[in-house]
């Protein structure tokens, strides 16, 4: 989690990129640290970077900071699906017919 000095510091690398347009000060802190909970100092100074090269004449908000969080953390996908449901008739076919080719009965009773 985010500390209070963390904030601070992308507070303070934001107000040298943006000099006066730069316009949060400590009491907007809390706010920050409280969106940006869950996210590293390192994943939230990166995103920074990336906020200052595509928004060099505007400071970044809070929403546009998660945003650029969000798009280096991509939502994982998976193609797992869960196996059919047991199918009872088709079960007992595929015996019947497994016996039929051997010629002989094949399960246990």
């Amino acid at each position: 989690m985010l500390q209070t000095n963390d904030v601070g510091i992308l507070f303070a690398t934001l107000q040298a990129a943006y000099g006066h347009s730069w316009a949060h000060k400590a009491d907007a802190i809390p706010i920050w640290q409280e969106k940006l909970r869950g996210y590293s100092f390192d994943q939230v100074m990166r995103a920074a970077s990336k906020a200052i090269d595509n928004y060099p004449n505007f400071p970044p908000s809070v929403g546009q900071l998660l945003e650029i969080l969000k798009a280096d953390n991509p939502r994982r996908v998976t193609t797992y699906l869960p196996p059919p449901p047991f199918d009872e008739a088709n079960a007992n076919k595929a015996w019947a017919d497994m016996e039929k080719l051997a010629g002989r009965k094949l399960r246990p009773d």
